[in-house]
């Protein structure tokens, strides 16, 4: 589900830059969507079948496994590399156009919030070596989880910052419709002073 979600996302986060980026710009956003479909479709085949059949799903025996050391860290370093990529687009789009710097930098820092994730992805790289090399496996294993985890949080959050502004834009504007409809007297049959207190 990991690698899932964090291809999804991915995915979302090229699609966005599709739709901001100029005509003369679609053939490398097309290479971008192009690698970031490639990097999740090998990503989810090779972590299906990680060890041999009949049984792909037991990676005690390492003989029957693929190298996960070697895995992880090809899906994470081109994870950082898609990442930055799509963010150094993302910017250079939003330079071209003209507003004013204040909302340049604004926007800039929305869409380039994706940059948080690169830590979080270099965290889990180095705990997820750390518990392949291992010989207790289960119990070395928790601190990558936890990386694993903040690594698909945060590509989850920061998928959504520009959203957000939006989201709250309507929050607001029902708010301020519910308080010029309690102001004028009226009340929708649905509000709470109508409900209890007839």
């Amino acid at each position: 589900m990991f690698i899932a979600s964090v291809f999804c996302c991915k995915l979302s986060c090229t699609v966005g830059l599709r739709m901001m980026s100029r005509e003369s710009q679609r053939w490398i956003v097309f290479g971008f969507e192009a690698v970031v479909g490639g990097w999740g479709a090998s990503a989810l085949i090779i972590n299906l079948f990680q060890c041999g059949l009949p049984t792909p799903w037991i990676y005690t025996n390492d003989k029957r496994c693929i190298d996960r050391t070697a895995f992880w860290t090809y899906y994470s370093i081109t994870n950082i590399t898609t990442d930055i990529g799509v963010i150094i687009a993302f910017c250079e789009n939003i330079l071209k156009i003209q507003i004013p710097w204040s909302k340049k930098i604004l926007v800039m820092s929305v869409f380039g919030s994706r940059i948080l994730v690169t830590p979080a992805i270099a965290v889990q790289i180095y705990h997820s070596n750390k518990a392949f090399a291992s010989t207790d496996f289960t119990f070395a294993n928790w601190k990558a989880a936890i990386a694993l985890q903040l690594v698909q949080c945060l590509s989850i959050v920061t998928i959504c910052i520009p959203s957000f502004k939006p989201l709250f834009n309507s929050l607001e504007s029902s708010q301020i419709h519910i308080d010029d409809l309690r102001q004028q007297g009226k009340s929708g049959s649905s509000s709470y002073l109508t409900r209890y207190t007839n």
